[in-house]
């Protein structure tokens, strides 16, 4: 079997982890010198892990992804890992007629992050339609051989889960820094504050700790915030909260130690 990856960067380097003991792999990444556009026709799958840069207004940069699937022409399926604007996914497989599934990836930037441990993954998000959906979850079958759940749906709808995901995430870490905002002026303890919250079981405790970077940083989480308010915008339906988030958000980070990229999804 033949597996291709466009775009090498933090996720691409992690589908070669999971894939390359079950199939021969080759990287398609024309910044960094590697493949050629023939590797994205002589294969089986290409997964498309190439970035989605932010726009002027807040939306999603999807050029990059659009190159890639006019180039690929796999004997199975194209499998997008790259977080797209809603409704990409259609328009493309309307245009383009290739048999493209949107598989939201959920593995952070951060190398001890709880989703690159493969027997923690236990669903997949394929959104697409026969036979490519049956490829992809015959493929994902073998490499993650734990038998995780999978949902085949319609592509916008896995479209929308990860916007949903990596926004409630990242008003998650909003609430808690303006919980701790509060603490401050009051004279509390936020830790204290937070274990004791955390004692009711109906709160995870994933993105809660408050660090001196404050608020969300790092190449998902305010892209995506700002891309799917910047969608809801132009469908005339704004999300008044994660505006808000995000205008807090930016005001959490001013008041940081630094740029890091800490809080991650």
């Amino acid at each position: 079997m033949q597996i291709t990856i466009a775009g090498f960067g933090n996720i691409g380097h992690f589908v070669y982890q999971v894939f390359s003991p079950i199939a021969d792999v080759t990287i398609y990444d024309p910044p960094k010198g590697m493949g050629r556009e023939s590797d994205l026709v002589d294969t089986d799958f290409v997964f498309i892990c190439v970035p989605t840069a932010p726009l002027s207004d807040g939306g999603c940069d999807t050029s990059i992804v659009e190159k890639v699937v006019s180039l690929a022409f796999p004997r199975k399926a194209i499998i997008c890992h790259s977080t797209i604007s809603v409704g990409t996914t259609e328009r493309l497989l309307n245009s383009q007629n290739k048999p493209i599934v949107f598989v939201p990836e959920y593995a952070g930037e951060s190398p001890d992050h709880i989703y690159r441990k493969l027997d923690n993954r236990n669903f997949f998000v394929l959104g697409g339609y026969e036979p490519a959906t049956s490829y992809v979850k015959e493929l994902f079958t073998n490499a993650y051989t734990h038998q995780p759940d999978f949902f085949i749906t319609q592509p916008v709808v896995a479209e929308i889960v990860k916007y949903m995901e990596n926004s409630f995430l990242a008003l998650k870490i909003g609430f808690c820094n303006e919980f701790f905002d509060l603490c401050e002026a009051v004279g509390a303890d936020y830790e204290t504050v937070r274990d004791i919250w955390l004692q009711d079981h109906r709160i995870n405790e994933s993105h809660t700790t408050v660090t001196q970077e404050r608020g969300y940083g790092g190449s998902c989480l305010p892209k995506d915030v700002a891309a799917i308010c910047n969608t809801a915008r132009l469908l005339g339906n704004p999300l008044e909260i994660l505006e808000a988030l995000h205008t807090a958000n930016i005001r959490h980070r001013s008041t940081g130690t630094s740029t890091s990229s800490q809080m991650t999804a």
